[in-house]
């Protein structure tokens, strides 16, 4: 009889462990709320959502949409950093940043985007602006 209560216990724990294990693991694994400085000129950000045609570079059409937490430049998605006077700073959510900075000036809107310096590296860098103007 000790036996089988043995087996229905072990069976039973077999099972119990580790459920508990994994659902610890994975409530440690689920990415943490995004932090958003609470000082953002969300103004400034309202205004960037809409068409914008390039005036240089490639000479393509972005579309920007605004979200609470982030925007996406034709559907890469930016998390907000900082806002300051007429620039917003956002960056990518990857494995390795890159940054994307806002600086607008009535209806049209330049787009610098850099990456930083990394440790051992060559060095980081910045790429040609994008200069843009409003079409809607």
């Amino acid at each position: 009889m000790k036996n089988k209560k043995r087996k229905r216990l072990f069976s039973f724990l077999s099972i119990i462990v580790p459920l508990v294990f994994f659902t610890a693991c994975q409530k440690t694994m689920e990415p943490e709320a995004e932090k958003v400085d609470e000082k953002l000129n969300t103004t400034l950000i309202e205004k960037l959502a809409g068409t914008w045609q390039a005036q240089n570079y490639d000479n393509d059409t972005y579309k920007i949409e605004v979200f609470k937490t982030h925007l996406q430049l034709n559907g890469e998605r930016l998390l907000f950093h900082y806002t300051q006077d007429t620039v917003l700073c956002t960056k990518t959510d990857e494995e390795k940043e890159f940054y994307y900075d806002f600086k607008l000036n009535g209806d049209e809107l330049t787009i610098y985007r850099w990456f930083p310096d990394k440790p051992g590296s060559v060095g980081g860098g910045g790429l040609q602006p994008i200069e843009l103007i409003r079409i809607s």
